[in-house]
């Protein structure tokens, strides 16, 4: 009788593990279900959100967001986002042609809702005789803005309240140039200002060069580089 009771034990014992294990292993494929539905469901398709660093999720409550290094779903240096994902999430791409310094470059514009948002060029690194990596990346529409809220749109008093350490220069290489940058050390993420925006639209930067104070504060930005 004893011998009975001890068996039992053991068969009831055996049943309890098995039980946790088959809850465990559902409720992680039940995760990992909802986790690639969710993705599918954002605005910006990304594999999972837990993929996305510090900055990106503060940001990913914006419909777009703008990172050192990222537009929305598109990262330079990685490859160009799975067509799949960006037509579920709306997105379309088309080719141009430009030439910079007459060298005649493709480049392809990404639009949504028929509304152009952005830019971008492929860097000169190929895989099978193609290139597939993002290179420059040119944003035109309000849509992207980074953590502190600051895009195209943002006007020049808007942009000092977000980064009191920012930096402004001046270039006539390749074009006039205005640009802001978020620090003075931090070159990589550039935003743009145009003549419309400056106290004097006709005023000549030669041989003086132009500083924020030719702008009105109420300028506003009408472009953001990232590359």
């Amino acid at each position: 009788m004893k011998n009975n009771k001890g068996f039992m034990r053991i068969v009831v014992i055996i049943i309890v593990i098995l039980a946790v294990g088959v809850i465990a292993y559902y409720t992680r494929t039940k995760n990992t279900t909802e986790n690639n539905y969710e993705a599918i469901d954002q605005n910006i398709p990304v594999v999972n959100s837990n993929n996305l660093n510090q900055d990106q999720q503060s940001a990913s409550s914006i419909l777009g967001y703008i990172t050192s290094d990222q537009v929305g779903p598109f990262s330079t240096g990685e490859l160009v986002p799975n067509q799949t994902l960006l037509s579920q999430a709306g997105y379309s791409i088309r080719e141009t042609t430009i030439f910079p310094e007459g060298m005649q470059t493709k480049e392809y514009i990404v639009s949504k809702n028929d509304k152009d948002l952005l830019t971008f060029q492929l860097r000169p690194i190929s895989f099978g005789g193609v290139d597939v990596l993002v290179g420059d990346i040119r944003v035109t529409s309000p849509e992207f803005k980074t953590k502190e809220g600051i895009g195209v749109d943002s006007t020049v008093s808007d942009f000092i309240k977000a980064y009191p350490n920012y930096r402004f220069w001046y270039s006539q290489e390749e074009g006039e140039h205005f640009v802001l940058n978020t620090s003075s050390d931090k070159e990589n993420l550039q935003f743009f200002l145009d003549r419309s925006g400056l106290l004097n639209p006709d005023k000549s930067f030669y041989p003086t060069r132009a500083t924020i104070s030719d702008f009105k504060t109420d300028a506003k930005i009408v472009s953001v580089r990232v590359y």
